[in-house]
């Protein structure tokens, strides 16, 4: 049976779901699913169980609690909330901040990424023609898309790491997409006309 927890853990480090012989943790932002025994990113999964895991990291062997830091002192989890309100269009709209620049995007939870133009990457400082190149059904036809991975997307005060975004060649949206990539990385709910995001 796996635990879960959103709740800080130690430093950069920190355990979000344990069960017997695998863990979840969480690395600067970055998720890593580990097995007994495996190692990713500089962290050894020694063992596990669904109340701890122990850890070798940074040369010491660490033990990893849900919800409960290294010094035993019990911190609460926190949850970043999001509330959107609905546009008369009855679209939600938001400002996202992309590697450290704002833009405004639609939240769109048909476009399976985060999806922009070529201008709109270009101001964000996006290398998109170094990305991996793609083709696109769009309602524009069929155009070339250059997915680019490695970005830091924020939306208020949630923030996650390492999505990738797909850049269209061309004019195409003329609005940033805020989708799914993004999406699936939160919870989602609607209440009167108003989006709620939580991380």
């Amino acid at each position: 049976m796996w635990l879960f927890s959103i709740a800080a853990a130690h430093g950069d480090l920190k355990a979000v779901g344990l069960m017997p012989g695998m863990a979840i943790l969480e690395l600067k932002g970055e998720r890593l699913v580990l097995r007994q025994g495996q190692e990713k990113n500089g962290v050894k999964l020694i063992e596990s169980s669904s109340q701890e895991a122990l850890v070798e990291w940074q040369g010491e062997e660490q033990a990893l609690t849900l919800g409960v830091s290294l010094t035993g002192s019990y911190k609460p989890p926190v949850q970043q909330e999001v509330r959107l309100m609905r546009h008369e269009n009855g679209h939600y709209f938001t400002r996202v901040k992309v590697n450290g620049r704002w833009i405004e995007a639609l939240v769109d939870t048909g476009a399976t990424g985060i999806s922009m133009n070529e201008n709109v990457a270009r101001s964000l400082g996006i290398n998109w023609a170094s990305g991996v190149q793609r083709r696109s059904s769009t309602a524009a036809g069929i155009v070339k898309i250059y997915v680019v991975g490695g970005n830091t997307i924020q939306v208020g005060d949630i923030v996650k790491y390492n999505l990738p975004v797909t850049v269209h060649k061309g004019n195409f949206p003329d609005i940033t997409l805020l989708g799914m990539s993004f999406l699936n990385t939160v919870s989602m709910r609607e209440e009167n006309g108003v989006l709620i995001l939580k991380d």
